[in-house]
């Protein structure tokens, strides 16, 4: 994970951070914290049996990058999609995550001052009629239809199994 500043008219890079998994899956930029500053948000994605999947939210502070972990799921190793947005027009951000491999979990994060609450939305497997299937790409969207709430999902089977 890298950030690039523009410095004296030239481009100058700095590793914000790097993973002993695969790498990183899913990135967005909010404020979850609802103090006015935006955090970046990275998701990994592991396929280590012993690793679960994390998404970790950045600050930058005091000329540093603080690293800290928003949500551990040891059963899906794959952050897939994450976004921000005010899903409930009540001007809280909050953080939708979707997950993926056979559980492909749809989870809404919001920040109750100390930790952040989850509400389970649904799973990403429900858009297919494959049951304990694998899930690559998710998209996730927040949006608000009239006055409800509306997350919307898009997905792709990576492994079918017979």
């Amino acid at each position: 994970l890298k950030a690039y500043r523009k410095v004296n008219g030239k481009w100058q890079s700095e590793v914000i951070d790097k993973l002993k998994v695969n790498g990183f899956r899913g990135l967005a930029v909010g404020d979850i914290y609802n103090k006015k500053k935006q955090v970046v948000l990275a998701g990994n994605n592991s396929k280590e049996e012993e690793e679960g999947g994390s998404l970790y939210a950045y600050e930058y502070e005091n000329n540093a990058w603080k690293k800290t972990t928003v949500y551990y799921d040891q059963e899906d190793h794959q952050i897939k999609a994450i976004k921000t947005g005010d899903i409930y027009g009540d001007g809280k951000q909050r953080i939708l995550l979707a997950t993926g491999n056979s559980n492909a979990k749809i989870i809404i994060l919001t920040w109750n001052g100390k930790t952040f609450d989850e509400e389970k939305v649904g799973q990403v497997s429900s858009l297919f009629d494959l049951p304990g299937n694998d899930f690559f790409s998710m998209t996730a969207l927040l949006g608000k239809t009239g006055k409800n709430p509306t997350v919307i999902i898009a997905g792709q089977v990576s492994k079918i199994n017979s």
